[in-house]
């Protein structure tokens, strides 16, 4: 691949990635200072709006130059004008599980919903990962690799180099004569990337030269398979859905394996953007979805509460109540983030008439309304009845227009604010915790 395409490449796949337009983000480079990072700092630096690209080193203190390496990465921002954060961090163990949710961990907490991380993975990377997943065990998913874009917490994290060979990323830098340094850990066999990188990779190369570029082809397939598998799933999702983004668990008990456990991973996955194991999908199905109906089971996975509420069962953060103490907000389109959630407002047939001066409050006692064709109820009855968890309720958002309950987003709209398209634009309101 030639400069010019590699360039043309990246450029084109932020694109994709941004409906909205470039400028509609803020583009965070994940730098840790080798090759790889500092190839996509400077194509973030030079293709993207300027003002708009920033980053972050995420410093583990694992090396004895871990310091330096910080500092590396402050110079290398500033010859660029742009800021650079430094996250210190200091893992439970020297292990890659544990440097790695150290540093995704510290990453989150300093982007926002508008912002885009950007992160350097590539097609070695791609060929380590599927084949460590094939020795670690998995499924056609796993198998599909590390995919192009993903939620990242509030924010997205795309990886706009992954199509490309580390080859085509070290000719780029030396035409560029681009400085990085070389991590000393990722020369170590401890790691089992490592080992596959430099024991496993270099005889399947010069057997089958093109070994990379054919399993990118594959791990393509096998995404655009799982895409549509995906679909269909998300269509069955729909008809399961419970108010605050509860999965009903008395219509997935009537479903029969194996299409059961993969709504169940999928379900998870679009709430929390995490993947859900084997062990906590067994664990769900014995103490959640054949417990009693009066019982109230919690699983702890992987940082996520899987808690059980009525006939559903609820991702709830370990921090759901530690969130912003915002008081009011206008609505705005397409989303209005409040209170550790978003709030999606999406073009429909019939719904609700956003009007100016919609603001979004927090729940007051003694706040009601009056939804399409029912009689007026209080808010309080209103949860009960829709089926709210407890612990969602303080925090979810009341949509007013002078002093009025005009929707509780997700719930319900107001008859006086119930609209059809014919007449002028329509909008549903969701709402969804973090």
């Amino acid at each position: 691949m030639t400069a010019s395409k590699l360039t043309q490449h990246f450029y084109q796949c932020c694109v994709n990635h941004s409906p909205q337009g470039l400028a509609s983000k803020g583009w965070v480079v994940a730098l840790s200072g080798g090759l790889d990072s500092i190839v996509l700092l400077h194509l973030a630096v030079k293709y993207l709006p300027a003002g708009s690209v920033r980053a972050i080193h995420v410093n583990h203190h694992l090396q004895e130059k871990s310091d330096q390496w910080a500092q590396f990465c402050l110079d290398q921002c500033a010859l660029l004008s742009i800021t650079c954060t430094v996250c210190d961090v200091y893992p439970a163990s020297n292990s890659e599980l544990a440097a790695r949710d150290a540093r995704l961990e510290a990453i989150q907490s300093c982007v926002g919903a508008s912002d885009c991380v950007l992160m350097a993975h590539h097609a070695n990377d791609q060929l380590e990962t599927v084949l460590f997943r094939l020795m670690r065990g998995t499924g056609a998913k796993g198998l599909a690799g590390i995919p192009v874009s993903r939620r990242f917490g509030v924010a997205t994290l795309l990886r706009p180099l992954l199509t490309i060979t580390r080859t085509e990323l070290e000719t780029y830098a030396a035409e560029q004569t681009f400085s990085w340094i070389d991590d000393p850990s990722n020369a170590a066999d401890d790691y089992d990337r490592n080992y596959i990188r430099h024991h496993v990779m270099p005889p399947m190369v010069e057997r089958w030269p093109k070994a990379v570029t054919r399993l990118q082809q594959t791990t393509q397939y096998l995404a655009d398979q799982q895409q549509v598998l995906e679909s269909y799933l998300d269509a069955d999702l729909q008809s399961m859905a419970l108010a605050g983004g509860g999965l009903n668990i008395e219509l997935l008990g009537g479903i029969a394996h194996p299409k059961s456990i993969a709504l169940l991973r999928r379900w998870f996955e679009c709430q929390t953007g995490q993947p859900l194991s084997a062990l906590a999908v067994q664990e769900v199905f014995e103490r959640c979805i054949a417990a009693r109906a009066d019982a109230q089971p919690q699983i702890n996975v992987g940082g996520i509460v899987l808690r059980r509420y009525r006939q559903g069962v609820y991702c709830v953060p370990h921090k759901v109540n530690d969130v912003e103490d915002v008081r009011s907000q206008a609505l705005m389109v397409p989303f209005t983030d409040w209170r550790g959630g978003r709030i999606c407002v999406t073009a429909s047939s019939e719904g609700f008439d956003l009007q100016p001066g919609v603001e979004v409050v927090a729940r007051a006692d003694g706040m009601s309304i009056k939804p399409k064709n029912r009689p007026t109820k209080t808010l309080k009855k209103l949860f009960q009845e829709a089926g709210v968890p407890p612990w969602l309720r303080s925090n979810w958002p009341i949509c007013v227009r002078q002093n009025e309950v005009v929707a509780v987003p997700g719930i319900c709209v107001a008859e006086s604010c119930w609209i059809k398209s014919e007449e002028k634009t329509a909008f549903t309101l969701t709402w969804r915790a973090f």
